[in-house]
């Protein structure tokens, strides 16, 4: 919601407001869009805790398999995706809770997971230009995430049709990521 929007003309506003109040509302309607957003920004980033966060320089859509994921290559060079990418990668559907069911998942099956899912557990924060900081994750946790659900398929630790489709995404996304690295490391290797 713009800021033009939910205040009214200065000739409106009620007579009672001095000082600071009738400074800022007039301060307010000559703010550009632009202005207002980098405001809202540097608002919502103060509200997590943290009024330095990395920005997106650069967003795309990685296409593999029928999922669009949304990616992004922050200023300091990490490349991230977004969680809720994240979680729809490996099929799992509906919104919300998905990371939560993700590290409960990681815990269940082997104690070995606890550093995958410690990461999982504390996402990135950036703005990548939307109103409010997007939450994500360095590209390579989607592969740690793809062999331990692979690991636990070969263990037999899958039990559920809704952990077995987690495998099999997990699988479909591992050989997509196999066929872009070859492709990689031929264009490194060539310069």
């Amino acid at each position: 919601m713009d800021i033009e929007e939910t205040t009214q003309p200065a000739e409106e506003q009620p007579s009672q407001l001095t000082g600071r109040a009738k400074g800022g509302i007039a301060r307010a309607q000559k703010l550009t869009p632009e202005e207002r957003r980098v405001i809202a920004r540097r608002a919502a980033a103060a509200r997590w805790g943290n009024t330095e966060i990395p920005r997106a320089g650069f967003q795309g859509i990685l296409h593999i398999g029928d999922h669009d994921i949304p990616c992004f290559v922050l200023d300091d060079g990490r490349r991230v995706i977004s969680g809720r990418g994240m979680t729809a990668s490996i099929g799992m559907r509906g919104r919300g809770q998905g990371t939560a069911r993700i590290v409960a998942l990681l815990r269940q099956k082997s104690s070995e997971n606890n550093d995958l899912a410690l990461a999982i557990e504390n996402p990135l924060v950036f703005d990548s230009g939307a109103p409010l900081p997007t939450q994500g994750y360095e590209a390579p946790t989607l592969v740690s995430l793809c062999e331990a659900l692979l690991n636990a398929r070969d263990q037999g630790l899958l039990k559920t049709q809704q952990e077995r489709r987690y495998g099999d995404a997990a699988y479909i996304l591992t050989r997509a990521f196999a066929k872009v690295g070859i492709i990689a490391l031929v264009d490194e290797a060539t310069g």
